[in-house]
């Protein structure tokens, strides 16, 4: 409690962004890329990205506009919360390089959320615990497990859904890219497949529990090793 309450305590002395553009290919309840804001005295406002655009092209226009919007300061800026991933490497390089930039040239304090953490947040209590499978790509799915809201996750990595044990969640959490293998095998457990909701607003929820980690050592959770590298890795390995 002591974390969360101190988390609150930094976005009251201004205004904290949030950003959420780690799946921009997702489907899903929730709005999709965007971004959010909360202001001082507690408002929330939220603003989609384009999808007449190049989304990563939008992300600063977007942040722009809901500022003017809730007629906040640039210099008022006290906090910035970024979902980390597993998602796609453009977006996630795009919002942390952006979120990092903003946190450094304003001294505000930046919160790497995991995407599985905000995902979470949309979740019932009974839903847990929860498996998250994001960046599905063939056979497989980076797998994280969640116990709770603001709670501690278990990063599985990259599996194959035979090395998964379904009976254990109570929900699994997963696009539409999900492999036919994971559905399968969650069906024959009775374990409910349910659709990420990626918000920024939710983003802003799951900072509240999370440390502020320095502009410089924040890093993307990447869900596989991008193909370019592993290609090369491929040609060059004896």
């Amino acid at each position: 409690m002591t974390r969360r309450r101190s988390a609150e305590a930094d976005a009251t002395s201004g205004w904290m962004l949030a950003i959420e553009t780690s799946n921009p290919s997702a489907d899903g309840p929730g709005p999709g890329p965007g971004v959010a804001v909360r202001t001082p005295d507690g408002e929330i406002g939220a603003e989609p990205l384009n999808e007449g655009s190049a989304r990563d092209d939008d992300l600063l226009p977007a942040i722009e506009r809901l500022r003017e919007r809730l007629d906040l300061a640039p210099s008022g800026l006290g906090a910035v919360a970024v979902s980390l991933g597993p998602g796609g490497y453009t977006a996630l390089r795009t919002s942390i390089m952006t979120a990092a930039t903003l946190a450094e040239v304003n001294g505000a304090r930046l919160f790497g959320v995991p995407t599985s953490l905000s995902l979470a947040e949309a979740l019932d209590d009974n839903a847990f615990p929860a498996l998250i499978c994001l960046a599905s790509k063939r056979r497989t799915a980076h797998a994280t497990v969640v116990a709770g809201r603001g709670d501690q996750t278990q990063d599985l990595g990259v599996m194959e859904a035979s090395s998964l044990h379904f009976g254990r969640y109570r929900t699994v959490v997963a696009d539409r890219f999900l492999p036919q293998t994971f559905s399968d095998a969650a069906h024959a457990s009775g374990t409910p497949i349910v659709a990420p909701t990626f918000d920024a607003r939710l983003v802003l929820r799951a900072a509240s529990a999370l440390p502020a980690v320095p502009p410089a050592e924040i890093r993307p959770l990447y869900g596989r090793e991008p193909e370019a590298v592993r290609q090369w890795r491929l040609r060059h390995t004896p």
